[in-house]
């Protein structure tokens, strides 16, 4: 679901000075033990090792796992994302941000991406336009003009058409258009891109959790060939709320059709009584399913209510903690 909140920079607590080799210190594909500490000062946020440079091949197979953020002001402004990567000790590796329909390519957040150690990775939204007629050509003067983009850009990047679109939340989505247009959309999406010759594309078909939608998957699949990566939206909005709950079950009705790897696309654990605990229990998660990465959605809260709460991990000490141990683990 769209969650837009304002980011704002936050200290990490003692108990963070307590984690080293933290992940930062190299790059995504080639993760290797840093050459000397990242351990915090005392009283001071976490210092950042930006990782060295990034491999340009495609697809991207990662030796170990990405740990990746989206914040408020990308893909405008890398601000939020320095402000993520000096409160918890972790440069992202992916850093993620929405595309508007007919929004041009930012080739200049994918280079300070790249410049960070990150991988861009863009949500292609089809707000209020017709999935059928995106199928029939309708939208490929733009189509076209992006995949160039990318083409010249010549480095990977990470793209998603349409995400959630098992939930009624979008236009695009169940309820408005059918699984078949949207699979027909998919498909001619992707290859547009290849016909444009923009190869270094890692496409993710993404999904919400179950506990927040309930459209079957199967009928939105564009099959194997036409997606690298699996990925999975959900949030812990509940003290109750477990990894099986959150992620789980919709990737165990994922895995009944596809064995693609699973990104972790866009996650955060709400201010619940045990936030520390289910924050430890997604890292858990993630590697007992060999994600390939995690995108933590840092942001404050946009409505007062249990579905658009505070997620930002920079106004809670205590969970920023954990998250800083958790994802050291996991990278």
């Amino acid at each position: 679901m769209t969650r837009t909140r304002v980011a704002v920079a936050g200290a990490v607590a003692a108990a963070v000075c307590a984690v080293g080799g933290l992940s930062g210190c190299a790059s995504p594909l080639a993760w290797k033990p840093a050459s000397g500490s990242m351990l915090p000062a005392t009283g001071h946020a976490a210092r950042v090792t930006v990782p060295s440079a990034l491999p340009s091949g495609q697809p991207i197979v990662p030796d170990g796992m990405l740990t990746g953020a989206y914040e408020t002001g990308a893909p405008a402004s890398w601000a939020g994302l320095t402000q993520f990567a000096t409160a918890t000790g972790v440069q992202p590796r992916i850093a993620m941000y929405y595309s508007s329909w007919h929004e041009a390519f930012r080739a200049d957040f994918a280079a300070t991406a790249r410049e960070h150690g990150a991988y861009a990775f863009i949500q292609m939204q089809p707000n209020g336009v017709s999935l059928a007629g995106v199928a029939a050509g309708g939208a490929d003067s733009y189509l076209r003009a992006f995949a160039q983009s990318v083409r010249a850009f010549g480095h990977p990047v990470i793209i998603s058409f349409g995400h959630e679109m098992n939930g009624g939340w979008y236009t695009w989505g169940s309820g408005h258009q059918s699984p078949a247009d949207f699979v027909a959309a998919w498909r001619h999406v992707v290859d547009v891109f290849r016909e444009e010759g923009a190869t270094k594309v890692t496409w993710v078909w993404t999904v919400n959790s179950k506990n927040a939608a309930t459209a079957p998957l199967a009928p939105w699949w564009p099959g194997a060939a036409y997606v690298n990566w699996v990925g999975v939206d959900g949030y812990y909005y509940h003290s109750s709320d477990t990894f099986d709950t959150v992620i789980g079950s919709t990737l165990a009705e994922i895995r009944q059709f596809s064995a693609a790897p699973v990104l972790i696309s866009q996650v955060a654990v709400g201010v619940t009584a045990n936030r520390s605990a289910q924050i430890a229990s997604l890292f858990d998660g993630a590697r007992s399913v060999k994600a390939v990465g995690l995108v933590w959605y840092d942001q404050a809260a946009q409505a007062s209510d249990v579905y658009h709460q505070d997620w930002r991990l920079e106004d809670d000490p205590v969970a920023l903690a954990a998250f800083t141990t958790a994802a050291a683990k996991f990278s």
